[in-house]
């Protein structure tokens, strides 16, 4: 209808026949109604949005009654089902979900339609075979007088979310299954020492849940306290990493490791704490402070021995005891070593010698018998001696340790 300023406006009309001024005529009764339809038009669009949105989405979107049946599915849905959707709207909500699921969400439904409140949940669904993860969220649908009447349901799929993070799980599991393993004591420390992970160290009596929180003060001497913490701050401070070794006194023994100490690094770059690998070897000290303590004596005995002891090396000298520096003529062994030990053999004793070291080298360990050999002293002069030599293994190099003592001595040409 126009108006007299020429708009235009929706009305709704009613007539009714009568008489005026004794001819037929129309009495019409108009409401605007522009307004309404404005309105209805606006509910139109927004409704045909919405649709649209729903049926574009890539989330399962229903609508569920409180009679219990499905009011509303999209596309997503109805695919997933393997369903067309008239034989989903208005059918048992039962249709859409497998049994345990459709019994669960009945649950969840309850709980909406009881207390007014959404329902988020998670858990898998199987379609045509596959396993899907789905993040559920139930959401009441009120009429204008705020009355439940039916609830909304969307399903976001999360498989591939959920897939990674089941992946991520089943790492650190392994991970932590071979930290947990490993005889290396595995720990990170915050910048004050704390220890924020302990890998479980059972051959120490150590719980890696127990030891939490503490600090190496907490079941440590102070000294060796003191010593872990510093490290830990030493390498917050500089960022570099520290590799050393360091004995430690626990329960009554002195144990040694070599410690590796690495900075962990957040996304801006800032050390957050420190990871360190501490390998036991207490074994390998004992037996090299052994080794060197038999060494030690073993040196003892050459310097106290009165035969003359020579050690050579690539037929070379080595090592000479007091007695083989003196019957040689030297002011001191280190006059002598070096020096090739042919230079200090009479010509008439070299086949000799030649002959001991061939036998040396095919029967290492076993001594070659007691013979008489003519040496040249550092003066020329020779000295006759009875000689015995045997090869041994000095810290993986082949060498001879010749033990003689003089027999006679004469003028040298």
């Amino acid at each position: 209808m126009l108006r007299i300023d020429g708009t235009s406006i929706l009305v709704e009309g009613r007539g009714i026949a009568t008489i005026s001024d004794g001819k037929p005529a129309v009495q019409v009764a108009i409401r605007d109604i522009t307004e309404q339809k404005q309105a209805e038009e606006a509910l139109r669009q927004s409704e045909d949005l919405y649709r649209t949105l729903a049926e574009a989405s890539n989330d399962l979107i229903f609508v569920i009654g409180r009679d219990d049946r499905v009011e509303y599915v999209n596309g997503y849905a109805s695919a997933l089902v393997n369903k067309p959707v008239n034989q989903i709207i208005n059918h048992p909500r039962s249709s859409l979900f497998p049994p345990d699921v459709a019994r669960n969400q009945k649950k969840a439904l309850q709980t909406v339609f009881e207390t007014g409140h959404p329902v988020r949940s998670e858990g898998p669904l199987a379609f045509n075979g596959q396993i899907h993860w789905f993040d559920h969220c139930l959401t009441p649908l009120k009429d204008a007088d705020n009355h439940i009447q039916s609830v909304l349901g969307i399903s976001r799929d999360i498989t591939e979310r959920k897939n990674a993070d089941m992946r991520v799980q089943s790492s650190e599991e392994r991970l932590r299954l071979l930290l947990d393993s490993t005889e290396d004591l595995i720990f990170i420390q915050d910048p004050e020492g704390r220890y924020l992970y302990f890998n479980t160290a059972a051959r120490y009596g150590i719980s890696g849940e127990t030891i939490l929180g503490s600090t190496p003060y907490d079941f440590l001497d102070k000294e060796s306290a003191d010593q872990i913490v510093n490290r830990v701050k030493t390498v917050v401070k500089t960022g570099h990493n520290i590799r050393e070794e360091s004995p430690f006194v626990w329960k009554g023994q002195t144990l040694w490791f070599i410690d590796s100490l690495s900075p962990v690094k957040d996304a801006t770059g800032t050390i957050t704490a420190v990871v360190t690998i501490s390998h036991n070897i207490t074994e390998r000290k004992r037996a090299e402070m052994a080794l060197r303590e038999r060494e030690q004596s073993y040196q003892r005995l050459l310097l106290q021995s009165f035969d003359a002891i020579a050690i050579h090396k690539d037929k070379k000298i080595a090592y000479l005891n007091q007695s083989a520096t003196k019957i040689l003529g030297a002011a001191s062994p280190e006059e002598l070593i070096g020096r090739p030990i042919f230079d200090l053999i009479h010509p008439d004793s070299r086949r000799d010698l030649e002959d001991r070291l061939r036998k040396l080298s095919t029967d290492p360990g076993i001594p070659v018998p007691v013979t008489t050999e003519k040496f040249f002293r550092v003066n020329g002069t020779i000295v006759t001696v009875e000689v015995m030599a045997i090869r041994f293994d000095d810290n993986g190099i082949p060498a001879v340790r010749v033990a003689f003592r003089e027999i006679a001595s004469q003028a040298g040409q």
